[in-house]
């Protein structure tokens, strides 16, 4: 779906019986729900793959989700694969070729294609046996109890909802090494793409992707001409033109730092690079993704935080496999004596 608020487009399952496909653009809600109720309420484990978005969408449009879940991106993420996406592992782990070919085709549009019907089937076909697979090696890893834990987390994500961060713009690819021009263009952009993209309802990653956005910025009113757009940026010139011409500076607060508020910027970086050294050690020493180990926004927390006891560190978010395994590492690794 391309609406600027995302809507359930299809469901795919694969039970003992065989694959089916329950299409909530189609079947009444009086049928959908209750069918979409017992699948997750089930005492038996739900399979997914990347389920994060897939869960908020559930909460959203059916108030529920999975009770037991199994995310197969995560397991393969314990299990130290580098391409964890389910084309990949299918073929590494099953030998089975998956057509990906429809995987960015438009779910809301009907009729759907064969190809689609075919792909959407091929989505949760061989769920179940790359699981057999896959949890071998997260038991062999001995990170059964983190896996879990992080299956747990997934279901209680909150329903989905189109949150706008104005300061998200900061986070783009490359965004540190612009101008200040550059970046004033940028955030202007930023929030104009959310206000119209809201108003016509269509993603605003698609009304004008980052990498478009950045484009415009940095060539000015001559991107119009040299950029690639959507018809209806071209269509807003008029509009944009004093945004990339003269853009207002950009405001002297604008980037909220109250997240980190126990240590001064100098004492702060010093505690995350710590922390930073240690994740980057210990991910190549068990052969997992640094990042899908101990984020960056992770440690940031930690490295805040006044004193590391067990349920400090509970209450900044952090889950119980890591405090059980890594808090007294913490704990020396940010002892005042060491820095």
């Amino acid at each position: 779906m391309r609406h600027y608020e995302p809507e359930l487009a299809l469901v795919q399952l694969t039970t003992s019986i065989g694959d089916a496909i329950l299409d909530p653009m189609l079947l009444p809600k009086e049928l959908f729900l209750p069918l979409i109720r017992a699948i997750c309420e089930t005492p038996k484990q739900v399979i997914m793959h990347g389920s994060r978005n897939d869960i908020g969408g559930l909460k959203r449009d059916c108030a529920v989700a999975p009770h037991k879940l199994i995310d197969t991106q995560i397991a393969a993420r314990f299990a130290g694969e580098k391409a964890f996406g389910l084309a990949s592992l299918v073929r590494n782990k099953c030998n089975i070729r998956l057509d990906k070919s429809s995987q960015r085709s438009d779910w809301g549009y009907r009729p759907l294609t064969e190809r689609q019907i075919l792909y959407a089937a091929s989505d949760t076909k061989y769920l179940l046996k790359l699981w057999k697979i896959l949890e071998q090696e997260v038991i062999t890893r001995g990170l059964e109890d983190a896996f879990y834990e992080e299956c747990d987390e997934l279901s209680r994500l909150p329903a989905s909802k189109v949150r706008f961060t104005p300061q998200g713009w900061r986070k783009m690819k490359g965004i540190k090494k612009q101008s200040t021009l550059v970046k004033s263009r940028v955030h202007h952009l930023w929030a104009w793409r959310e206000r119209v993209s809201k108003t016509i309802n269509w993603q605003n990653s698609r009304l004008l992707p980052p990498k478009a956005l950045l484009a415009l910025a940095n060539a000015g009113i001559d991107g119009f001409k040299s950029v690639r757009l959507d018809p209806r940026v071209l269509a807003a010139q008029n509009e944009l033109i004093p945004l990339l011409h003269s853009p207002d500076p950009l405001p002297e607060n604008d980037f909220d730092s109250t997240e980190f508020e126990n240590w001064n910027k100098r004492e702060l970086k010093e505690r995350l690079n710590k922390l930073l050294q240690w994740q980057r050690l210990t991910a190549k020493k068990i052969d997992i993704d640094p990042g899908f180990f101990a984020s960056r926004a992770l440690l940031k927390r930690i490295a805040n935080l006044k004193e590391l006891s067990d349920q400090a560190l509970l209450e900044a978010k952090v889950h119980r496999w890591r405090i059980k395994r890594y808090a007294e590492t913490w704990r020396l690794v940010l002892d005042k004596s060491m820095l």
